[in-house]
């Protein structure tokens, strides 16, 4: 339903209000609930997605930390993030949709067995599902901020902005 989503779908809001550079959520759920009905399912992850992808079209970086497992609706909104990070390389909790012995079950013709570390963060950034994992939460700042300011260029674009002491000869530009 809407309820689950209100409060990530007000910080959306809150960021197109106030033209943010970067928009930053924390996926720590268990999933959307599904006892209501498919169609309220349907309705908040179509919701989620319409908001991201208007994070998008006014150019507001959309980055996304996993936390904990993330299923259900919520798995999918993760993959419309631009960048897509783990809370922690060493978490010994699957981050996957579904853990190691459905995911094993969906695998059963071809006999083989699940990596030991299958749904870790270090796995899913190994095979590219992932675009980093972080030491531990003390480093997330750092490195976030570091990444959006690179990403958006933001300290070029406030250097250009500023008053130059420099003149250029109108001569040698032809």
């Amino acid at each position: 339903s809407l309820r689950e989503s209100e409060h990530l779908l007000a910080g959306m809001q809150y960021a197109i209000e106030h033209k943010v550079d970067a928009f930053i959520s924390f996926y720590c759920s268990g999933g959307m609930d599904v006892k209501g009905n498919l169609f309220s399912l349907q309705k908040g992850m179509g919701t989620v997605i319409l908001a991201m992808n208007m994070l998008k079209r006014k150019n507001i970086l959309n980055v996304g930390v996993l936390s904990s497992k993330t299923t259900g609706g919520l798995f999918v909104n993760t993959f419309i993030n631009d960048f897509l990070w783990a809370e922690s390389k060493d978490s010994t909790s699957n981050l996957l949709f579904a853990g190691k012995r459905v995911s094993a079950g969906v695998r059963s013709s071809d006999k083989e067995e699940m990596p030991s570390d299958y749904g870790y963060g270090q796995a899913l950034t190994r095979n590219g599902m992932l675009d980093g994992c972080f030491e531990n939460r003390l480093e997330i700042k750092d490195k976030l901020s570091a990444l959006i300011k690179v990403v958006t260029k933001k300290a070029e674009t406030q250097a250009k902005k500023e008053t130059s002491n420099v003149t250029i000869d109108k001569s040698l530009s032809a």
